[in-house]
């Protein structure tokens, strides 16, 4: 009985441990309140008097039995969910860093994160830094690679950082942490702002946007498009913010960021007005058939490049974190498929790779390097 009663106790105290965690640890982000939702939000077409919405309703496919049977499904998919050794990946110098890069280019972080140096300023896309994409490291799984290109405290500056939604794999407590001082301006979605005050970033740093509104720094317009998604970051906060997709308009090149979303007729509304594009940064990893509304299979993903009138595409949200069931290349052979007879130039770089805008490289399969690696 005085076991049974320790491990009573015992079990009591960590619950009330993790309870006492959940309430006051930062990495959850600012709590907006219902009423302090209707009083910001209430002209915005998004929002439903309650919470954010979709332009159209949504099976988010968060069903008990559906999660249940995704479960076991997840556990049986580990050994292909995973890269057989680390990926290849381009260190980024501190020559590269400082110097300044009037021709756009991009380097691509993994996942949905980028440096992207355009008309001489450096522009941050869902800077995702961090080892685990998730509130604490033993609740994820880790990146595919030992090293990122370049650490944050090595980029001295930031002109603009892009939010996209505030999920863990795009919105990064520590990353924006260590940005919030060197950053001129963070454009977020409506809601947001909340999260980037409480974690140091000055307010008047901080533009959030709705969808279709625009804001231009220096030389570029940036605007935020409608994505098909949701957000939160606690139990409590669904869709207490606002989500979406980027257009980056310079003097001479257009870039298109996708975020996160389900296929929707939203793409084709983006490339009528903003279109085209000279690339398509489009979602196409983590899908799964029981969430066909949020995220995009690779063959959607390249009918959306088309959709937005791109002229060439590149498939992201893969090659840093498994957080599927599909395997880790998928996206990527799947697309390379669709690139050998493609209307639209389809990109797939390595991780740290510097690539010019006026200059896409052909893409080299790089991915199938690994699985020779792993069985000569």
């Amino acid at each position: 009985m005085t076991v049974v009663w320790l491990l009573l106790k015992a079990s009591g105290l960590l619950l009330l441990l993790a309870l006492i965690w959940y309430l006051s640890a930062p990495v959850f982000g600012g709590k907006l309140s219902e009423a302090d939702l209707k009083e910001r939000y209430a002209t915005s077409s998004q929002f439903n008097g309650k919470d954010f919405a979709n332009a159209q309703e949504i099976d988010m496919g968060f069903s008990l039995e559906a999660i249940w049977t995704l479960m076991g499904e997840y556990f049986r998919s580990r050994e292909i969910a995973k890269p057989p050794s680390d990926l290849p990946t381009h260190a980024i110098t501190d020559e590269v860093l400082e110097s300044v890069q009037p021709e756009t280019e991009f380097i691509w972080i993994g996942h949905s994160s980028f440096l992207v140096r355009m008309d001489s300023l450096n522009i941050l896309i869902d800077p995702m830094f961090s080892e685990v994409p998730a509130p604490a490291n033993f609740l994820g799984g880790s990146r595919f690679t030992k090293e990122i290109p370049f650490t944050l405290d090595r980029l001295d500056r930031v002109d603009v950082v892009l939010i996209s939604h505030d999920h863990y794999d795009h919105l990064d407590y520590p990353s924006i942490q260590a940005l919030s001082q060197k950053t001129k301006q963070f454009l977020v979605p409506l809601g947001i702002g909340a999260h980037l005050e409480r974690w140091g970033v000055a307010k008047e740093k901080i533009q959030e946007l709705d969808w279709w509104e625009e804001y231009r720094f220096q030389e570029i317009q940036f605007a935020f498009t409608p994505a098909q998604h949701f957000s939160g970051r606690a139990l409590n906060d669904r869709f207490h913010t606002l989500w979406g997709s980027w257009v980056i308009a310079g003097p001479k090149d257009r870039i298109f960021f996708s975020g996160d979303s389900g296929y929707a007729p939203h793409f084709k509304d983006i490339g009528n007005q903003y279109g085209p594009f000279d690339i398509a940064f489009m979602e196409a990893g983590q899908y799964n058939k029981r969430w066909p509304d949020v995220h995009m299979f690779p063959d959607q993903s390249y009918q959306a490049g088309l959709d937005v009138r791109a002229k060439a595409m590149m498939p992201i949200h893969w090659g840093a974190f498994s957080l599927s069931t599909h395997s880790w290349k998928e996206p990527a052979v799947k697309l390379w498929s669709k690139a050998k007879n493609s209307e639209i130039t389809v990109v797939i770089p390595e991780i740290g790779e510097r690539v010019q805008l006026s200059n896409l490289p052909e893409v080299s399969a790089w991915w199938e390097t690994l699985e020779t690696l792993k069985n000569p």
